[in-house]
């Protein structure tokens, strides 16, 4: 006989289950940053903001609505969410952008546009925008790019990036709203998750010295490709 999977919780499970919820929505407003993204065939025109990416290692983890992004931290310690997870974290490199598209803003209804989002740039976009910077002199901010995705395995930041305005670059400070021209403050927004968040979460830290925070050669070796 197949053993039944309740769709509901009793008693003290309920309240666990509620206090659970209510920690991740915690986290996520805490953390949760607008981040660019475009779907399969879409294509987004973006100004940026800074030039100089901010790298980590960052975890992935659905919530059940949406994503959950926590900064991995097994360069310097055992990592909690590695001791539970079998998928690696992502070498991340962020940038801030403004996406130009017009959107439904959440707490009025109003459609809209210009917003100052993180850029996540992934795998093949992250040597992308280093030949971008690389090209316009080491310096890419007030630069507008069309980012283009082609298909449902490339990166969702894009992977193409059409110079716009034949390169022309745009001031931020005036052309868009007040702040628009600083770069999120990252080591703030992306510092890694507290031990009472990882509980809350569902996560305890590792034993310093675990062995499953350690890469084998074979992923290092596949890292160091990607950067």
């Amino acid at each position: 006989m197949t053993q039944e999977t309740n769709w509901f919780k009793t008693g003290s499970d309920g309240y666990e289950e509620k206090k659970k919820l209510d920690a991740i929505a915690t986290t996520r407003k805490e953390r949760g940053v607008p981040r660019f993204r475009i779907a399969k065939g879409e294509e987004a025109d973006i100004v940026f903001v800074d030039s100089a990416p901010f790298f980590i290692h960052e975890h992935v983890i659905w919530t059940g609505n949406s994503n959950l992004y926590l900064t991995c931290t097994k360069d310097f310690q055992p990592c909690a969410v590695c001791e539970h997870d079998e998928r690696r974290p992502i070498f991340t490199a962020y940038l801030t952008v403004i996406d130009t598209r017009e959107f439904t803003r959440k707490s009025d209804g109003k459609i809209t546009k210009n917003r100052r989002i993180l850029f996540p740039a992934k795998g093949p976009s992250m040597e992308r925008i280093k030949s971008l910077v690389a090209a316009n002199g080491g310096d890419i901010t007030g630069l507008m790019v069309k980012a283009k995705r082609y298909g449902d395995k490339e990166p969702n930041c894009g992977s193409d990036f059409l110079v716009l305005n034949d390169g022309k670059r745009v001031d931020v400070a005036d052309s868009f709203e007040k702040d628009f021209d600083k770069p999120f403050e990252y080591r703030k927004l992306m510092a890694p998750a507290t031990e009472e968040e990882l509980a809350n979460l569902g996560y305890r830290n590792p034993v310093k010295g675990s062995s499953s925070d350690l890469a084998t050669d074979a992923e290092e070796t596949n890292l160091t490709a990607l950067l």
